[in-house]
């Protein structure tokens, strides 16, 4: 431990937090498991309750990360017992911060379901999933202080950022909006048209859905990229996807 933050201002505040965490932890637990017994505010919608509790519960989780980064890094190495109890308590609060990110999380399918699938909205999932693996690095470094931490943080960051790259977002955007409409009927036909033509083949299901008003907008959308890509035909703009894409307009456009 080093030199700035003495330990026992550092264990009052931990305190404090922690027991604000347990009873926060209680009502979440309750939010996420208890079904038909939890009540939502008469002053929002799902969806409106969903949104404003994820952006309520990810400035927390920024604001912890802070504070435990701080403490692991700046407070006052003491005697081995108050070192030891720091540790469990800093573990306490990155194990409640655990249960503030699975509720943001859940918050923001719930809002997804509601509104639909956007890039912002995957992006802000792999956010919360990159903030979740930082506090378990943040978790290890508590009780194993050799290791080196930044370096850990960049790697875990370029990882995620490399995965993100090779997903495919369009892809997963094309499917789940398509999932929803299954389960409810809705769905932004203008969103799909803006995704990339990596997504198209998934797109193309639509062109068989029950809803004509839904197939016809999808038709028109193939007939509109079927004239684009025939402009695009030199050597230089072809790439897989459009190859793919030009396959599944050809399937279904005369």
């Amino acid at each position: 431990w080093k030199l700035f933050i003495d330990p026992t201002v550092l264990l009052t505040i931990l305190s404090l937090l922690n027991i604000v965490y347990i009873i926060f932890a209680a009502i979440q637990f309750a939010y996420l498991f208890g079904g038909d017994t939890f009540v939502l505010p008469s002053s929002f919608s799902y969806a409106e309750y969903a949104r404003r509790g994820f952006f309520e519960l990810i400035v927390v989780t920024v604001i912890n990360f802070a504070i435990l980064f701080f403490s692991i890094t700046f407070v006052r190495k003491e005697g081995r017992k108050a070192n030891t109890v720091i540790r469990a308590f800093l573990s306490a609060l990155a194990f409640f911060t655990f249960i503030l990110l699975i509720s943001a999380f859940y918050r923001m399918v719930l809002y997804e379901m509601a509104y639909g699938f956007t890039y912002l909205r995957i992006f802000v999932q792999a956010f919360m999933i990159l903030l979740f693996l930082l506090f378990i690095i943040n978790l290890v470094y508590i009780w194993y202080s050799k290791m080196p931490i930044i370096s850990a943080y960049i790697l875990c960051s370029l990882i995620l950022f490399v995965i993100l790259n090779f997903a495919n977002v369009d892809v997963i955007i094309a499917k789940n909006n398509i999932n929803r409409y299954y389960s409810t009927g809705e769905i932004d036909v203008y969103y799909l048209e803006k995704l990339s033509y990596s997504a198209m083949p998934i797109t193309a299901e639509l062109l068989d859905c029950q809803d004509e008003d839904i197939a016809a907008q999808i038709r028109d959308y193939f007939e509109r990229e079927k004239e684009v890509l025939a402009e695009q035909n030199s050597w230089q703009n072809i790439n897989l996807s459009k190859i793919k894409a030009q396959r599944i307009i050809s399937k279904y456009i005369d």
